[in-house]
């Protein structure tokens, strides 16, 4: 468990937490879901951490992200998941995080959440993201980079 400061736009400053569970030990369980192979980037996560819970504010109980175990996810598996829909986490107010097995191509598997909005990263990417903007939710924000002129001028 750690704690951290992070940004919100209402509060400012607020301290949470996150909880990075012990990494997988039985990697026989690794394999395939449904005849489909996981994909290699959250094999590797499951190896480092068997799930987590991100973005627990101190003034709240739930954490704004939650991944599952392959354990948890595994036996809820039919609960969860759709077809070739793979259930990993769950975004507090978004729904289910699911990898969709059946868009494997070089490594990038589609994500989804419950509500049916679909994002081309891979596992890696897309918690990389995850991280970087707090927990927010960076598919929001819609932004490219530009350049922008100087905006001194030159003697």
């Amino acid at each position: 468990m750690g704690f951290f400061y992070r940004d919100s736009p209402e509060d400012g400053l607020i301290l949470s937490k996150h909880i990075i569970n012990s990494p997988l030990k039985k990697e026989n369980d690794l394999v395939k879901v449904n005849d489909k192979e996981l994909p290699l980037d959250y094999i590797c996560f499951l190896k480092l951490s068997d799930g987590m819970s991100l973005f627990i504010d101190e003034d709240e109980q739930r954490p704004q992200f939650h991944l599952y175990s392959l354990d948890y996810a595994l036996k809820n598996h039919e609960d969860f998941s759709n077809g070739d829909l793979f259930a990993v986490g769950e975004y507090l107010d978004n729904g289910e995080l699911f990898i969709d097995l059946s868009t494997s191509k070089d490594e990038l598997y589609c994500l989804e959440l419950s509500d049916g909005e679909r994002f081309e990263y891979s596992f890696q990417e897309w918690l990389n993201k995850l991280i970087i903007c707090q927990g927010y939710e960076f598919w929001n924000f819609n932004l490219e980079f530009q350049m922008y002129e100087p905006i001194f001028e030159e003697d």
